[in-house]
């Protein structure tokens, strides 16, 4: 009985077997390199025209296809994989949310099947396939930890609110974050042809809460604009403030505090019919003023930085609550982009900053209030 496993070749070592055979090579040394009968690489020859066909017109190479037969839905993925050349091309981002709205967008222009087409998870694992696309990780850098830090962190953080007598009503955390507004997801599909996928620079934004979730700010958004037109006639849901580089800085984060979370903290605090002193928890990056400047003039109201490099293992914020915040603003402004035939870069700039905006100061509540805990 023969053991030996039997190799499924995609399209491209087929592709290159054919140009092995062009070259000379014979079919038994070519069945013992590919680990397949020598009666597989008499096949691919006889359909060798068939096979560079669908090679040639896979535009960024046949990718990990396998089979010959083609998709009931060809000229809409035809399309589709034009349209995400072309998206490429310019550097934008693609996500599968992206790829399924303009596949339903492009189906109706087309009409080619009367069948219905939800562009399914599983259509679009064929159509990756087919056309060879790719999922990478957008580069960035990942701090480094120290676990034997954080045991001495939550005994001073102890300690501290001890002294104090504080609750966990009055313990705050505060963060920042890249705000996504741009179409820029943390991973995107790329073409076979590409090896990595850079990002760029983005808005930040600084969520905060309480320790029980009672008590949840609003939203901090840093842009570059002093007075953005999108906010003309446009109550905002969120806090905002501008920097040249859209990135928090000194000053921001000083006036942040002073302006808006004292205040809104006091309120909230005699709204409970609790002390007015409260204790604010932060990383120490170089955008955060020191200690002494993060406090009210009573000393009731104050910042406590944690300690270098274990931020990542106990910052209550990037417990998920920015993650899943942000996750919701994202889908609804990419399924809008993809959605629409207009020029991608105008719609930005023009439209649907303003609308994810708006759509995304609604679902904020319920957002916080399921995530922020």
């Amino acid at each position: 009985m023969n053991s030996k496993k039997h190799t499924f070749l995609t399209l491209k070592p087929k592709a290159d077997i054919l140009d092995s055979l062009k070259r000379g090579s014979s079919m038994t040394f070519l069945a013992k390199k590919y680990n397949v009968a020598k009666s597989t690489i008499c096949g691919i020859k006889a359909r060798k025209q068939m096979i560079l066909k669908f090679v040639n017109n896979t535009y960024s190479g046949p990718g990990q296809r396998r089979t010959l037969r083609p998709s009931e839905l060809h000229k809409m993925e035809e399309a589709l994989y034009r349209w995400f050349i072309k998206m490429r091309n310019k550097n934008w981002p693609v996500s599968a949310l992206m790829l399924k709205e303009k596949a339903k967008v492009l189906h109706a222009q087309v009409k080619e099947n009367e069948s219905n087409f939800n562009a399914s998870d599983g259509w679009l694992q064929g159509f990756k396939k087919r056309y060879g696309i790719r999922l990478l990780q957008i580069s960035g850098e990942k701090l480094s930890s120290l676990p034997q830090l954080v045991d001495p962190y939550k005994e001073k953080l102890r300690a501290k609110m001890a002294e104090l007598e504080l609750c966990n009503d009055q313990l705050y955390n505060a963060d920042e974050s890249d705000l996504f507004w741009k179409l820029l997801p943390e991973k995107m599909y790329v073409s076979s042809m590409e090896k990595r996928a850079p990002g760029v620079k983005s808005e930040k934004l600084l969520c905060c809460s309480n320790a029980t979730g009672s008590h949840k700010l609003k939203l901090l958004v840093i842009g570059k604009a002093k007075n953005p037109r999108c906010f003309k006639n446009f109550q905002c849901p969120t806090d905002y403030k501008s920097s040249k580089s859209a990135w928090m800085t000194s000053a921001v984060f000083k006036e942040w505090f002073h302006a808006s979370f004292v205040h809104k903290v006091t309120s909230f605090l005699k709204e409970k019919g609790l002390p007015i002193k409260a204790l604010r928890l932060i990383d120490n990056a170089p955008s955060h003023p020191n200690e002494a400047q993060l406090a009210t003039e009573d000393g009731q109201i104050l910042a406590m930085f944690m300690p270098p490099n274990v931020t990542p293992l106990i910052q209550p914020m990037d417990q998920n609550a920015i993650k899943i915040t942000k996750l919701h603003y994202r889908d609804s402004l990419l399924a809008s982009l993809a959605a629409t035939n207009s020029n991608l870069l105008d719609s930005i700039k023009k439209n649907y900053f303003t609308k994810s905006y708006k759509s995304f100061g609604c679902r904020l509540e319920s957002c916080q209030r399921s995530n922020i805990s």
